[in-house]
């Protein structure tokens, strides 16, 4: 009887029955994207809970978290074997963050943002709301621009599609042009320093890019400067 629950299935000890069937490699990056994760969303959580005036560099900017830092580092040594992967779960993490900051309830429900009732115009509490989901989406990009500035310092190292390539080129180049509606919409704006910034850090993100990948960026750039709807002098800026 003894050996005959010995030699069944359910036999095998708990802790070797529960290891996932995955190559130690992919532990190691679904464990510091599962810990990204975590933390991006405690970091995008405390920005909704502050005042509009509250700068994103103040808490989302490398140096001011030493557990973040130590993560993206760890991440830029993952990504010498693994980039293609790390960066389909940024891209898949950015998707799903820029859905929720759609969905205004996910956002509007912390309490702490609560000088969106201060106006007594519904128009201005509109307003007010529209500048919180501007700023979340601005911090989405924040956290992920460094995140991709960390990363693909590799590139040289681990080749990806190209895909990925122009999609990041797409998004920065999108910023860049942003940079003409906010010299329209002038300072009335509370999210003019973070839109600046964030255009900013896709600039480090194309820098970082074009270390491998210069005649790509270029041509990039000179299709934007031959673009009608696009001033030069946005993209030099």
């Amino acid at each position: 009887m003894a050996s005959a629950e010995l030699s069944s299935p359910t036999a095998v000890p708990p802790a070797e029955a529960e290891l996932p069937d995955v190559a130690p490699g992919q532990l190691v990056l679904k464990t510091l994207y599962a810990e990204l994760v975590v933390l991006c969303d405690e970091k995008l959580n405390f920005i909704a809970s502050q005042s509009l005036s509250y700068p994103l560099g103040k808490c989302l900017q490398r140096g001011e978290d030493q557990h973040f830092d130590q993560l993206l580092s760890a991440l830029n040594e993952v990504a010498c074997f693994s980039l293609h992967s790390i960066l389909n779960l940024v891209f898949k993490w950015r998707n799903i963050q820029m859905q929720k900051c759609r969905n205004n309830s996910s956002w509007y429900s912390v309490p702490a943002v609560g000088e969106l009732s201060d106006s007594p115009h519904p128009s201005g509490r509109r307003m007010q709301k529209e500048h919180a989901m501007e700023r979340q989406v601005l911090a989405v990009e924040f956290l992920f621009c460094i995140i991709l500035s960390e990363v693909l310092t590799r590139l040289s190292e681990h080749p990806v599609p190209e895909l990925f390539i122009h999609n990041i080129e797409d998004l920065a180049f999108q910023h860049f042009r942003e940079q003409e509606f906010v010299k329209e919409r002038g300072t009335a704006n509370p999210n003019v320093q973070n839109i600046k910034k964030v255009a900013d850090l896709y600039a480090e993100v194309i820098g970082v890019l074009s270390q491998s990948r210069f005649h790509t960026i270029r041509r990039k750039f000179f299709s934007e400067i031959k673009d009608p709807q696009t001033s030069s002098s946005t993209i030099i800026s």
